[in-house]
């Protein structure tokens, strides 16, 4: 399992981008090698 604990006093680009690079970070870390995987688009513009 993992966790990710961050304490922001208001949402910035910077913070977004950080959220995102490490919510990726953890699934890419949990996948299997050489394992098949369909990564759906989990945001729109």
């Amino acid at each position: 399992m993992h966790s990710i604990v961050e304490m922001q006093m208001e949402w910035t680009i910077s913070f977004t981008k950080r959220v995102l690079f490490n919510a990726s970070k953890t699934y890419v870390r949990q996948l299997k090698k050489g394992e098949n995987t369909k990564i759906s688009r989990l945001f729109t513009d």
